[in-house]
């Protein structure tokens, strides 16, 4: 498809500034990001942190890379005994059961890998049939809990952490055109037991006081959990997910994106996906109809392995994004650079990008797209490490 299709330019005049912006601490160079890990190997590498803020500058195998390096290499054993099981299992499409299921509850929950932007993709080509089907609220574990949240437009970096991700913050822009309510219910405090506790407590509130919404919840890792883990013989271990569901007496449907995720090698991968295979996002289902999970959630999501296309991951063009490719002649500053993608009415001192990607330099730039919505205007921010920024304003 030739470019002239994809990208209309409309206006040719690039502007120089030399400041700093509010983004320009959120979306760090990785050289900056590898330098952090030096500093803070405990909380910000081996955390999850440096892995997350790769995702957020669109290096998304890299943060795979350094999530994995990270961690004490597990070694799985793909036994005779879990071949033969899951060769009964047969692949279904996701999408359609999960939302057969979420007409029987009133809580959905999903959980993601806070590096992986794809799990929120996933969830972003669901939020349309929820909402068809009563769903009106969507509450996520980043959101802030200021009382200056509010009714936002669209997301910005005050918004919360993980939400400055592109997919992340496209995934609030969406809910928020579809007319959902935003629900923070987050509790900071670092004390595993109490922050579980607060945060049942905090949406068990929101639904005793609106008993007729129906809710997506949007959390990490193991707060998904719909039962306890035991600790020793007298000590157990309990999440949101599961103090949730007895606070309200509602049955939640829990969709769990993490057992099955992707890894940046494939003999790192838990047995069961090392086992099982398809070609599209799928649930396994087993000849008794039973859906095959991890043991704390009702069902496991599978993700395909990541194909590249336009030199990106191919699903971040998924959910009707197109590719957009920049003019190398409108960049007039020296590579490394960051581009940030804008709708043109967003404020960019403080909204989340569309898109935002490291690119080393003009070669990668030349082959490289960014993912955009349709029919839109953008304006284009792109910065380098020595301060100088240079934007245009584009169209497709």
């Amino acid at each position: 498809m030739k470019r002239l299709l994809l990208l209309v330019i409309f206006l040719a005049n690039s502007i120089f500034l030399f400041a700093q912006t509010k983004s320009d601490s959120v979306y760090l160079f990785e050289n900056k990001i590898l330098e952090k890990c030096k500093i803070d190997s405990n909380f910000y590498f081996k955390g999850g942190f440096a892995s997350s803020d790769l995702a957020l500058i669109g290096l998304y195998q890299e943060g795979l890379k350094l999530y994995d390096s990270a961690r004490r290499k597990e070694s799985f054993e793909v036994t005779d005994s879990l071949k033969t099981a899951l060769s009964q299992l047969k692949a279904i499409d996701p999408i359609l059961y999960i939302l057969e299921q979420a007409k029987k509850t009133s809580i959905i929950i999903f959980n993601e890998a806070h590096y992986n932007p794809r799990n929120r993709v996933f969830v972003v080509s669901l939020l349309h049939s929820l909402k068809n089907i009563g769903y009106s609220v969507f509450a996520a574990e980043t959101f802030s809990n200021k009382k200056s949240f509010g009714n936002i437009q669209h997301p910005s970096l005050e918004t919360g952490y993980y939400s400055a991700q592109p997919q992340f913050g496209n995934m609030i822009r969406l809910a928020v055109k579809l007319g959902y309510k935003l629900l923070p219910y987050e509790d900071t405090t670092l004390y595993k037991r109490h922050r579980e506790m607060e945060e049942a407590t905090n949406i068990a509130n929101f639904l005793s006081n609106n008993p007729n919404s129906k809710i997506i919840i949007y959390c990490g890792l193991d707060h998904i959990f719909e039962t306890p883990i035991a600790m020793n013989q007298k000590d157990s271990l309990h999440f949101m997910a599961n103090i949730l569901k007895k606070m309200t007496k509602v049955d939640p449907f829990t969709v769990d994106q993490v057992y099955l995720r992707e890894r940046s090698n494939f003999h790192l991968e838990r047995p069961e996906r090392q086992l099982l295979n398809s070609d599209k996002y799928a649930l396994f289902q087993y000849p008794n109809g039973k859906i095959f999970s991890m043991k704390y959630t009702d069902v496991s999501l599978y993700t395909p392995a990541t194909k590249t296309k336009y030199n990106r991951p191919s699903w971040i063009f998924e959910n009707h994004m197109l590719p957009l490719f920049l003019p190398i002649n409108k960049i007039k500053i020296s590579f490394p650079i960051m581009v940030k993608v804008y709708l043109r009415s967003d404020n960019v001192n403080n909204a989340i990008p569309i898109d935002v990607l490291e690119v080393k330099n003009k070669l990668d730039l030349n082959r490289t797209a960014l993912a955009v919505y349709p029919k839109s205007d953008y304006q284009i921010v792109v910065n380098n490490e020595k301060n100088e920024v240079c934007s245009f304003y584009v169209g497709n």
